[in-house]
């Protein structure tokens, strides 16, 4: 009877340490600083800079400018549309203890962040169009008179095209990342460098006639050099907004500290290249799928 009293006491105790030590482990788990990994693709608005019009000359044996009688317009690479390429982002980041924020269920973390980023381009344009009388004709039949005209457009232009990989730091504010829906607003500060550098030299010239033969209706020529461009560096601000929305709240499933992001991001680029700096504002999009380990 004492040893099976005994027996129980020692069951007894074992039970209770066993059910402590699983308290105290869900403790450490809540207690546990989060790894978070975030990838991301997107689209970026160009990186767009103007460089002077000295270095094309140097850079470009076969390029020179028109003279200005032959009437041609200039322009540089802000007058040539919006270019938008795609972008590919990774971060790492590791959950903060800051107990203000937490006390509000919000995750405060910091971590690495690398990826490809916006295009950056350069140019200078040359180009005009013309319309001009170069002959008349005269029907045989009627004694009707034709007037053909010609319309003429001509351009040179060299431009600088690259891509950019960044590295950096990360630091994301997000708020309870356990219910569907959770917002996030951060900050980046990163290191930025082109590859891919070249230099375009592009001319071309078409021109049609109204009112004429079927066989003097088109002549063009088009030709196209490529150069290799100037190493440019960039240092990135940039402010990611977060959308996030959990795939399942159910404990226990695959996809439970899954989520899918909806994120965009004001930058700005402060950029060195050919002895000639300059910033940028950029604005990016994307979408990403999120992992809370």
């Amino acid at each position: 009877m004492k040893s099976l009293s005994f027996a129980c006491i020692i069951c007894f105790s074992l039970s209770c340490f066993a059910q402590e030590n699983r308290r105290n482990d869900i403790n450490n788990s809540d207690n546990e600083n989060k790894l978070i990994v975030h990838g991301e693709y997107g689209f970026s608005e160009g990186n767009y800079f103007i460089l002077p019009d000295e270095y094309w000359l140097t850079k470009i044996p076969t390029f020179s400018f028109p003279a200005d009688s032959l009437g041609f317009n200039k322009s540089n690479s802000s007058n040539f549309g919006i270019f938008v390429n795609s972008t590919v982002k990774l971060s790492i980041e590791k959950e903060l203890k800051v107990s203000f924020l937490n006390k509000k269920n919000i995750t405060s973390t910091l971590g690495l962040t690398m990826g490809i980023g916006s295009g950056n381009y350069s140019g200078l344009n040359f180009y005009k169009n013309t319309y001009e009388l170069i002959d008349t004709l005269t029907s045989s039949q009627t004694g009707s008179m034709y007037y053909v005209y010609e319309n003429k457009s001509e351009f040179k232009e060299a431009t600088y095209i690259s891509n950019t990989a960044f590295f950096g730091f990360k630091s994301m504010n997000r708020t309870n990342m356990k219910k569907r829906l959770s917002l996030g607003i951060g900050f980046e500060f990163a290191y930025g460098f082109s590859y891919n550098n070249r230099i375009l030299h592009n001319y071309g010239q078409n021109s049609y006639f109204e009112n004429s033969l079927p066989s003097m209706n088109t002549n063009s020529e088009y030709s196209s050099t490529v150069f290799e461009g100037p190493f440019l560096q960039s240092i990135l601000f940039n402010f990611p907004i977060e959308i996030a929305i959990r795939i399942q709240k159910k404990e226990g499933s695959v996809f439970e500290n899954s989520a899918i992001t909806l994120n965009t991001s004001p930058s700005l680029n402060w950029s060195f290249v050919e002895k000639t700096q300059f910033f940028n504002g950029i604005m990016n999009y994307g979408i990403g799928f999120r992992q809370v380990f």
